[in-house]
């Protein structure tokens, strides 16, 4: 928060300039039953089918998926947009998302 002090007439007045970042409430969010998981709405009906063992938050309109024992990304419409091939995903954040590709090596 940046404040700024400015006098007028012998009274000194105190401006601020707030940034507030505001995000977008999400549409879908991952369920799961016994071995499976899945997107619902917020009215609880499923958009997305448990097809998947691990389900992630959607961030930046991707949520990360895991089938077996591989990472990949879906869409909102539950298109597989990044195959799974990953050993670890991490959600997306400023258009990137940290995978794991192997042992403990990491990549953007």
């Amino acid at each position: 928060m940046m404040i700024r002090l400015l006098m007028k007439g012998g009274l000194f007045l105190a401006l601020s300039s707030v940034a507030v970042a505001i995000r977008a409430q999400p549409k879908l969010f991952p369920a799961s039953i016994p071995g499976k998981a899945g997107f619902i709405n917020q009215q609880g009906r499923i958009v997305i089918p448990f097809e998947f063992n691990i389900a992630g938050d959607f961030s930046e309109g991707l949520a990360r998926v895991k089938v077996g024992d591989k990472w990949g990304y879906v869409d909102e419409t539950g298109k597989v947009v990044i195959a799974p091939q990953f050993s670890g995903a991490r959600s997306f954040s400023e258009g990137l998302a940290r995978v794991q590709v192997g042992g403990d090596k990491y990549e953007y």
